[in-house]
């Protein structure tokens, strides 16, 4: 029996192709580590492959998985020619009794106008959230409904989904690869860059061969499936090394 990439291999084939502007949106539940290893993997891949590609999490990624190449590209929204920026203060009741703007020659300001004991915020405390282009297409990693996705992106029409899941959840996507045969989304991923040929450097294969052992407790639970070996074979063929499991993500869904 075919494996699901294999079954929708030119379906892939088709998306990746017409896919320029790339945003993967990583999910808030199931193994952190998995989920990250392969979103990062898949990130590295498309980048090295010339294509443009962000990543976002709707989890603030933790220790566990500050050793994966590429944590450091992973933001709380996608970036782009900004459409909206917002100036965000902290607030508290009746601190602020009126809002306005004015312009000085080049330069707008934003007033804001406190009541007599002044304002409790300090600079420091000032943020600014940029908002950009939505993504053409849009890749999901472990994202259980369109609500959840909605969180991330806003969804506009025509933009493509594809979605990755090993858990039957809400089938949202233009294609759905979800298969609970896979103990790992990163043996999802690991197939699918593999199948259509897309780079697999050290870094990337490092990356999911982490995904896998953590999802997987190191090939010792019931649920790991014969695509963690077989990715795992291929992973390491590619210089990725088997390391000793030091954190186990229990965040599961």
């Amino acid at each position: 029996m075919q494996s699901i990439i294999l079954q929708e291999k030119q379906t892939l084939v088709n998306f990746f192709a017409n896919a320029q502007n790339i945003g993967i949106i990583v999910g808030a539940s199931g193994n952190l580590v998995d989920s990250q290893a392969s979103a990062l993997s898949l990130f590295l891949s498309l980048k090295n492959s010339g294509k443009s590609a962000q990543v976002v999490s709707l989890v603030d990624p933790t220790v566990e998985v500050s050793h994966l190449v590429g944590i450091d590209q992973v933001g709380k929204e996608f970036s782009g020619n900004a459409k909206v920026l917002t100036i965000s203060v902290p607030y508290r009741e009746g601190e602020i009794d009126k809002v306005s703007y004015n312009i000085e020659k080049d330069r707008l300001n934003v007033n804001l106008f406190a009541q007599a004991h002044g304002v409790s915020f300090s600079e420091k405390d000032i943020q600014y959230i940029r908002k950009g282009d939505s993504p053409s297409s849009i890749i999901c990693i472990g994202v259980s409904s369109k609500d959840e996705l909605s969180r991330a992106v806003e969804l506009k029409e025509g933009i493509k989904i594809l979605q990755i899941d090993t858990f039957a959840n809400e089938r949202f996507g233009d294609i759905a690869i979800i298969d609970s045969s896979y103990s790992s989304l990163s043996e999802i991923v690991t197939e699918l860059l593999y199948e259509l040929s897309f780079p697999v450097d050290l870094d990337t294969a490092q990356n999911l061969l982490n995904g896998i052992i953590s999802a997987t407790q190191n090939f010792t639970t019931p649920k790991t499936s014969m695509f963690a070996f077989q990715s795992a074979g291929l992973l390491m063929q590619n210089g990725a090394q088997r390391r000793g499991l030091s954190t186990v993500s229990v965040q599961e869904k």
